[in-house]
């Protein structure tokens, strides 16, 4: 019951935000000290993204970053997001070779089918986010690497304290969709208790009261 109302809300947050979603978000990485197209960068050399290479994108949105990535690599690209009004705008992009509308938990793709899958500003929005890294696992090949960016409470106030704060900046930014953050700390514990290797991981941007945090990361076998 209590997933079932979580992605209810999750739904019908990113359909509202979609149409102004890009708008909205590009600035916001500008003011913070760096861009989509740098981040596209890190992704591709990350991940070593080039024409004949196959990737996935977790919570594409309007296809903003992945875009990016299409123009910086040539891979092929796979676009999965929750939201049917995000993926409308993200295909009007023509970077995807194709879309599926899925949550991050269950996606209906073979296993080992990609080189590589990265997402961005997506994973505190994941219910359960240990299958999700599941699902990295199983969808990547062997050695295959995937790139995480996310939000992260920038200090070390208490759970509970942390909790509050987050549901109202949901509430604030993302047109009410509940999240689900955790610390550094803890996504770098689920992430090598999930069999993850971690290559790299490191601050992107200025602080704020959330800060933007990279982990690279590697299939282990």
């Amino acid at each position: 019951m209590i997933r079932k109302y979580y992605m209810k809300r999750v739904f019908k947050a990113f359909n509202s935000w979609a149409p102004q979603y890009e708008n909205e978000v590009v600035p916001k990485l500008i003011k913070r000290g760096y861009s989509y197209p740098e981040l596209a960068e890190l992704i591709v050399n990350t991940l070593e993204l080039r024409e004949g290479r196959r990737a996935i994108e977790l919570g594409v949105g309007t296809g903003v970053l992945g875009k990016e990535v299409r123009n910086r690599s040539n891979a092929s690209l796979i676009g999965v997001d929750i939201s049917r009004e995000m993926l409308n705008i993200a295909a009007q992009k023509n970077v995807y070779d194709y879309l599926i509308n899925s949550s991050a938990e269950e996606i209906h793709l073979d296993g080992q089918c990609v080189d590589a899958i990265f997402s961005a500003f997506m994973f505190h929005s994941v219910y359960n986010q240990k299958q999700a890294l599941y699902e990295i696992g199983r969808l990547l090949s062997k050695k295959g690497k995937a790139v995480i960016v996310d939000l992260f409470p920038s200090d070390h106030s208490p759970a509970l304290q942390k909790l509050f704060r987050g549901y109202f900046h949901s509430i604030k930014y993302e047109y009410g969709a509940p999240a689900n953050y955790k610390s550094i700390e803890s996504v770098h514990k689920m992430l090598k208790r999930s069999g993850f290797s971690i290559l790299a991981h490191g601050q992107l941007g200025e602080d704020k009261n959330y800060i933007h945090y990279y982990f690279s990361i590697e299939r282990g076998d």
